[in-house]
């Protein structure tokens, strides 16, 4: 049976900025933006409050430590990778986060955590492994505290679904690869997940487990909606909680679902929106703008109706050219609360002055009144 540790010399830095899932949005934000929907999702499902004690299992290049750092949790975060690492401490820059390089399934901290998150660690582990690893996670979780873990992909899509698909492609006549899985992936997923076999290894520690089907896009999936086996089977993704203590389901589910919002204009403002003054040509690029919310809702980019940024541009007589990109509010603008976020847009495909308006919409309802402009030359 192959090991972590067999694999370790893999993790460099190639891996993480040119392979490992997110890699183009940290490019574009440098780790400091949850734009990767699967981050976002985590961030939100485990919602520490300030001055909580959090440890990020496998913290990669630190963008989920920046996040919960962020927010004022004292963050542990640790990894066996030295590049991770030097990623890691680039993301958080002046941020206290404290790093350690160490193996996840052997390390141990007396002092005890309010949460632990593994996004996207655990089809790194080998059973055994994750046996030691869980162990020591419920040792260290305090008793309200919780383990809140992502993977992918679900070891059954692979199997089934996509085999299913791929003989479907080849009566159309299209050619699908046996195995889609990138090079890395091949290598480094040594245990991709089934959902049984997830839900009994956590019940071994912990007395509460929680394992749903989702997908990037949408991480409520079968925790909202039972799944029949066909779509288990085509589910990409699986999450997880497990717990010393019952878990709420209704909880979880509120904290990752967007409702309709109606008539909400003259509480939501958009201002001071900054963006570089030259940029390239059909290429996206990091502009910020100011979001205050005074309503007593939040605005996430969560399903059935995501709200999200989206990126208009108008070009020098005042008409609205191009298609407009969206870009994720993550985390989520709470009530009352006034905070500058990057935003991901991109240029349109010809050269010239443009003015850019950034701007609210609800997909699938409608959009918001608000917009913030700023100018733009397209090179």
């Amino acid at each position: 049976m192959t090991t972590s540790r067999e694999i370790r010399e893999k993790y460099d830095s190639a891996y993480y900025l040119d392979d490992c899932g997110g890699y183009r949005e940290y490019a574009l934000f440098a780790g400091r933006k949850l734009e990767d929907p699967r981050l976002a999702a985590i961030h939100a499902l485990t919602a520490p409050s300030a001055g909580a004690r959090v440890l990020d299992v496998g913290c990669g290049r630190g963008e989920l430590a920046f996040a919960f750092a962020s927010n004022g949790a004292q963050v542990t975060a640790i990894d066996y990778s030295a590049d991770a690492l030097t990623l890691a401490r680039a993301t958080a820059g002046d941020l206290p986060v404290r790093f350690v390089c160490a193996d996840v399934t052997t390390f141990v901290d007396p002092g005890g955590f309010d949460l632990a998150v593994a996004s996207d660690v655990i089809e790194h582990l080998a059973a055994t492994e994750l046996d030691g690893l869980y162990r020591r996670l419920a040792a260290m979780l305090w008793p309200d505290g919780s383990l809140v873990l992502h993977t992918w992909p679900n070891a059954w899509m692979y199997r089934y679904g996509y085999a299913r698909r791929r003989l479907e492609a080849a009566r159309h006549g299209e050619s699908w690869p046996e195995d889609p899985r990138t090079p890395y992936e091949r290598a480094m997923h040594i245990n991709e997940q089934r959902a049984n076999v997830l839900r009994r290894q956590l019940r071994a520690w912990f007395p509460h487990a929680r394992v749903w089907f989702g997908s990037a896009a949408d991480a409520r999936g079968s925790l909202a909606t039972p799944f029949t086996v066909a779509e288990m089977r085509d589910a990409a993704d699986l999450f997880a909680v497990a717990s010393h203590r019952p878990i709420d389901d209704a909880a979880l589910l509120a904290r990752i679902t967007m409702p309709a919002l109606r008539e909400q204009d003259g509480l939501v403002e958009l201002s001071l929106a900054v963006a570089p003054p030259r940029v390239r040509a059909g290429e996206p690029f990091a502009a910020s703008v100011a979001l205050r919310n005074d309503g007593d809702f939040s605005l996430a980019s969560f399903f059935p109706y995501p709200v999200r940024f989206a990126d208009r541009w108008l070009d020098e007589s005042g008409t609205e050219v191009g298609e407009s990109s969206r870009s994720l509010i993550a985390p989520a603008a709470g009530p009352g609360t006034a905070t500058r976020y990057p935003v991901r847009a991109v240029a349109p495909a010809r050269p010239g002055r443009y003015i850019l308006r950034l701007s609210l919409v609800q997909e699938f309802v409608r959009w918001f009144a608000p917009t913030a402009d700023v100018p733009i030359e397209v090179a």
